[in-house]
């Protein structure tokens, strides 16, 4: 935003979620090479160990739906595999875009009854641990 000498967007905004739907959908079919290099592979490493650790009430991970379980449902909604490249995207149960920071927040939210007007945010809801 420095170039635009504008405001930053603010996180979950519409404003937001629209430009990135945007950026998502002229950049799909391009490859996906992510650079692991030494000053980003502690942050991949916590989120590979983030996506494996079982937690909450149930005991479970991320990766037990999400790698064992996709494309089977769960309450209606079709278990997605793990890309995050697919977001933001339309649900109806938001009724709204949501980022992947919100449908993480819900999953891990042991699935909280929403409001229909809008589309959670990852800081609408906190990780049960």
């Amino acid at each position: 935003m420095d170039h635009q000498k504008a405001p930053p967007l603010p996180y979950e905004s519409k404003e937001l979620l629209a430009l990135s739907a945007y950026v998502a959908r002229q950049s799909r079919g391009l490859p996906i090479e992510p650079k692991i290099e030494a000053r980003t592979k502690p942050f991949l490493d916590s989120g590979r160990e983030a996506f494996h650790r079982r937690q909450g009430q149930l005991n479970l991970s991320c990766s037990q739906c999400h790698d064992d379980n996709w494309g089977k449902k769960l309450a209606g909604s079709v278990i997605p595999q793990a890309h995050p490249t697919g977001y933001p995207i339309y649900r109806l149960e938001w009724q709204n875009l949501g980022s992947l920071g919100g449908a993480c927040a819900t999953a891990s939210s042991g699935f909280a009854p929403r409001s229909r007007s809008s589309a959670p945010t990852s800081s609408s809801t906190s990780s049960s641990t």
